[in-house]
């Protein structure tokens, strides 16, 4: 790979994790202004909360889907849904139509963030991993540092929906650069029975209920609306871990081969490396 195309491609890559970053953030500082237009006070922090739901929930999820379909593959289709459900926010004309959208919004910033880290190792320099750890940090406070500046210098001077409408021609762009300069790669065709039931759905699914309700209850314990010793938030929590007890007893079923050709989702291997384990703690 020529350095002109690892250098789009690291650019592009960068790009998302900033993007996908900055959305976290970007339209907490104009919640009120969103809410006056849409008139609609009660649900306005789901216009964060949705987003944060999916953009953590799905990380693990994608990372997976990238081994059997191809990281270009997957990139694209994050770019996709990140970039089309920005301006699916951007033309919300209701409350509920900007948090669902916000929602989807948030799965293909899923795809941003944790291919970024996946794809700096494989097409950025990775003889200098140093590096690669200095471009995400750097990419990752700058996102953190101007995410709520960002949106309240736009609401202040602008209409809030460019919030979302600055999403779409970084997208565009990033979308035909990844689709020409990413190198060629061996991915499962996207109709592929075969590939399809290798998808660890089971995984998938008690993966995303254990860490939604999770990050749901942390969110919202101790708000005006619930206390940390409400019922609501004890049973959220309370499923939340039945889920996580679900999702590592079927990842260990998987280890141990008794449900052959399906991919798991978390090889629970990974645990013995004691490296691993202490970044996951």
């Amino acid at each position: 790979m020529s350095r002109l195309s690892q250098g789009v491609l690291v650019t592009c890559l960068l790009l998302g994790l900033l993007f996908s970053s900055l959305d976290t953030s970007i339209a907490s500082t104009s919640l009120i202004t969103i809410s006056r237009e849409l008139q609609d006070f009660v649900n306005a922090p789901w216009i964060v909360l949705a987003y944060l739901l999916t953009y953590m929930g799905f990380a693990i999820v994608i990372s997976k889907l990238s081994d059997i379909y191809g990281r270009r593959n997957m990139l694209v289709l994050s770019w996709v849904l990140f970039t089309a459900f920005s301006l699916a926010c951007a033309s919300s004309r209701s409350m509920v139509a900007l948090i669902v959208c916000r929602g989807f919004q948030g799965i293909g910033a899923s795809g941003l963030y944790s291919l970024t880290q996946i794809g700096l190792v494989e097409v950025g320099p990775s003889h200098r991993p140093s590096l690669i750890g200095a471009m995400i940090g750097a990419t990752l406070t700058i996102a953190f540092v101007l995410g709520p500046i960002i949106g309240g210098v736009v609401v202040q001077f602008s209409d809030w929906r460019w919030l979302f409408n600055i999403n779409i021609p970084f997208g565009l762009v990033a979308m035909l650069a990844i689709t020409n300069f990413w190198p060629p790669e061996k991915a499962a065709h996207m109709l592929s029975w075969q590939a399809f039931t290798s998808i660890d759905f089971i995984g998938s699914v008690t993966l995303l209920c254990s860490s939604g309700l999770l990050v749901f209850a942390i969110q919202q314990a101790g708000s005006q609306i619930y206390a940390w010793s409400s019922p609501e938030i004890i049973i959220t929590l309370t499923i939340s871990a039945i889920c996580w007890m679900l999702f590592v007893l079927w990842q260990i079923l998987l280890e141990l081969k008794m449900y052959r050709g399906i991919q798991p989702i978390f090889p629970i291997r990974l645990m013995r490396r004691r490296v691993y384990f202490a970044g996951l703690l």
